[in-house]
Order: structure tokens, then sequence, then C-alpha cells
């Protein structure tokens, strides 16, 4: 929550389990709005938490089939801009990201250095040697072709989940044409690269599990 701004959160979910519930208890003292979409989630992950947490400032969005995380989070970013949020943030729904980095992300937007933030995981090195080599190799390949693609070459860590808007900007965006699933995070960059949105880079902390 900051002062004289409605920050707006949206959290997809597919496979969260009590981890989501979790996430959007911490979210929810950062955040005057949070959206939870559950996208048909096998562990029925929306009705979870909302069996146990109850807040005004909580709703739910049900998808009767799975639509992916693309279209979850675009029904989470309408959702927040007809409420009226002024700042508009996606997060993981699987606790790899800390709900204390959101006023982090929010701030630049806020102080006009930026129309948006994209989080960076990579700024300790520590979190690099946690992340399993498989991953690790793929993040780096998937970064390179989201640069390349974008223009984005200033963003360490194009693929991660945690993006936040400006909602302005935001509506800037023709998102009905951004894929719903696996690329949703690239395009959404390429969509924001067409519009010449500036987007900083952001570290954050971040709870990579260490492989077995």
């Amino acid at each position: 929550m900051i002062e004289n701004h409605i920050t707006g959160v949206v959290i997809p979910c597919y496979m969260g389990g009590e981890t989501s519930l979790k996430v959007v208890l911490d979210v929810l003292n950062y955040a005057d709005l949070v959206v939870f979409v559950d996208d048909f989630c096998p562990k029925n992950t929306g009705n979870l938490i909302k069996k146990k947490i109850n807040s005004s400032k909580l709703h739910f969005i049900f998808n009767t089939s799975n639509l992916g995380v693309g279209a979850s989070t675009k029904k989470g970013f309408l959702w927040l801009l007809d409420q009226g949020a002024d700042i508009i943030i996606k997060v993981y729904a699987d606790g790899q990201i800390e709900a204390s980095d959101i006023p982090r992300m929010c701030l630049p937007i806020i102080k006009n250095e930026c129309q948006s933030t994209k989080a960076n995981r990579f700024n300790n090195i520590d979190t690099v040697f946690k992340m399993p080599t498989v991953r690790l190799i793929g993040n780096i390949g998937l970064s390179f072709i989201t640069k390349l693609s974008t223009g984005y070459w200033e963003l360490l860590d194009p693929t991660n989940g945690l993006i936040a808007f400006n909602s302005n900007t935001l509506k800037k965006i023709d998102l009905f044409k951004t894929d719903n699933r696996f690329f949703f995070e690239t395009d959404l960059l390429f969509r924001c690269a067409l519009k010449n949105i500036n987007i900083k880079n952001i570290p954050i902390n971040t709870t990579i599990t260490p492989p077995k």
C-alpha cells in the first residue's frame, strides 16, 4: 500500500495449493486490491484461499477451463483497471517472489522514472547458484530470444513473472494480441516495445528452491 496511490496485484494460478495461500496473505500487506485468478486449478486453490482469507481487498476470478497464464493475467489486469488501480502488478503464485518487493517495484513508476518495472532475480550471485542447472540454461536461452525480439537488452531477467505498470501505460498495450500461455511474458514485452514503453530493471529478493 502506497499513500495516494491505489496498488493492484493480479495473481494467476494453475498449480498453487498452500503455497499460494501464503503468497496471498503476504501480498495483502502491500496492496490495496488483489485479484486471484484460479485457472481451473487441479488443487482447487481459489476455493482453498477463499475459505481461509476474508478480506474486502481480495477478489476471485474462476476460469471454467485452463486458459493459460497469459489469459488469466489479462483477466486480472482488466479487472484492476476497472477498479481504478493506479499501479498494476503481476505476481507469481508459487512463492518465488517476496511480497516485500512490491513497493520497490512501484516507487520508480510513482517518481515518473519509468512507465513500467521488471524484476531482476539475478542481482545476487547466490541466487544464480541456487537455480537448477537445466532451468538456468533454459532461462538464459529464453532471455536472449526475448531481448532479441523485444529490443529490451538492458533487462537482465526478462522472462520472470514480476512486472508492474502505470495503469495509463497498461491501457496503451493491446493485451488481446498477447499470447495466452507460455510466451505471454515475452509477448507482453514485445507489445511494450511497440509502444516505446520505458521499463526499468529492479533488483529483487527471491526464494528460488535449490536443486535436491
